[in-house]
């Protein structure tokens, strides 16, 4: 997932980019924006929140109590054996290493460079009121969600970041932003803690910041296809009145593009259809109008998703 501007994300499934929000009715697996996180839900009723830098919250319903394993633990109800090996065996220290997946083409690194863990200078800076202790501050910006969500390990985490990064105020601001995820999730929602000095959130052209943002009702697609939406509060851009959500950016209804097969396309956007015979183009106003076509030579017309096809070699 890419995230442009703090508005609007893109998903790439099975080599083929689609705007969200996104629907699959085949595989039942629904993604869309929730303000600054994507949020994915499925029909077994898995849901992963994550936003797409420091924090990710994956819940499963009680059917899968005892049934799975892995990095989140073993949803046993017993902490002492949650991060056990593939083989089964119990060694904490090493736990990332052993769950590492070469078959996923992505790189992960699970050391510091070089394998040596460099000692922080600074962790007493850090840990001060003006960095990560603004966290653990009794009367702060974030006490309504102590009792709620323990802070401690945010903070943590916190003071480590900003170590490695060597105080990038940018850190500071994703670690902070992970507690509040985090307390929102649980349904503490007003925490006042940006401003226009510290942690501002810029937003794009007809649009504004808002604690509580609501970026799946005010979508073009939401308007042109009425689908169900995540009433969970989520800080982020919010279009002002009048303007959808149109990927990545803020348009009156008018300049919306178009919904075909469950799929939103922005205005001029393309895309192949019924097995790759046809490419279509959303134009304004919301029509469609589509040509003949035939995939380059070397490759083959393969559907990635539903009724969504690509020419792939």
């Amino acid at each position: 997932m890419d995230l442009v501007e703090a508005l609007g994300f893109k998903g790439n499934v099975n080599n083929a980019s689609f705007n969200l929000p996104l629907h699959s009715w085949e595989s039942g697996v629904w993604i869309w924006q929730n303000g600054l996180n994507i949020l994915l839900t499925t029909e077994f009723g898995l849901e992963v929140i994550y936003d797409l830098s420091l924090h990710t919250i994956v819940k499963l319903p009680s059917s899968f109590y005892g049934q799975v394993c892995g990095l989140c633990g073993n949803y046993n109800g017993d902490r002492a054996d949650d991060y056990p090996h593939p083989d089964g065996s119990l060694d904490k220290d090493v736990l990332e290493e052993t769950w590492k997946d070469g078959d996923l083409g992505t790189s992960c690194e699970t050391h510091c460079l070089g394998h040596v863990c460099s000692t922080c200078e600074k962790s007493s800076l850090y840990e001060g009121k003006s960095f990560c202790g603004l966290l653990l501050a009794k009367e702060g910006l974030f006490s309504a969600c102590h009792n709620h969500v323990d802070p401690l390990g945010y903070f943590t985490n916190c003071v480590f970041k900003l170590c490695r990064d060597q105080g990038d105020p940018r850190v500071l601001c994703d670690s902070l932003q992970s507690y509040v995820a985090m307390c929102q999730n649980v349904g503490i929602t007003e925490m006042v803690w940006r401003n226009e000095s510290f942690c501002r959130l810029d937003c794009p052209d007809h649009s504004h910041y808002d604690i509580c943002s609501d970026s799946c009702g005010t979508t073009c697609s939401q308007m042109l296809a009425p689908a169900a939406c995540s009433d969970r509060c989520s800080e982020g851009c919010q279009c002002n009145g009048g303007h959808y959500l149109d990927t990545t950016k803020c348009v009156p209804l008018g300049m919306c593009g178009c919904v075909v097969e469950g799929k939103y396309y922005t205005i001029n956007e393309s895309f192949l259809g019924d097995n790759c015979v046809k490419l279509c183009t959303c134009l304004l106003g919301g029509a469609v109008v589509c040509k003949a076509h035939q995939c380059p030579e070397e490759t083959t017309c393969k559907r990635v998703l539903d009724r969504t096809y690509i020419c792939a070699k």
